[in-house]
């Protein structure tokens, strides 16, 4: 099948993001997977495209990046990691900070 070099990759289902997101590590699921569910409505076609590329790297890489130990040279995926690790951050200390009576 030939595929015109023009056109764009499709965007990707919530479906298809999720089953990719799950990478056998309880950590990086916990972070992909959490900002999917609470960020995926609002990314962009473009964005949704991106987070697809992120996917394709290796599981070191997506851990130096989201412990913010290394950037990625893509600046869509570079702005990605930030939300994600914003929100991951932002989750996470909402679960440790102890309850108000």
């Amino acid at each position: 099948m030939l595929v015109d070099q023009g056109q764009q990759d499709p965007e990707p289902t919530l479906a298809e993001l999720r089953w990719r997101s799950r990478r056998g590590t309880r950590e990086l699921d916990l972070i992909l997977l959490g900002f999917l569910s609470t960020g995926f409505d609002n990314l962009t076609p473009q964005d949704r495209r991106a987070y697809a590329r992120l996917l394709d790297a290796p599981d070191p890489d997506l851990i130096a990046w989201l412990l913010g130990q290394a950037s990625p040279s893509d600046p869509e995926i570079t702005r990605l990691v930030q939300a994600i690790r914003a929100q991951s951050f932002f989750t996470a200390a909402d679960r440790l900070a102890p309850a108000r009576t």
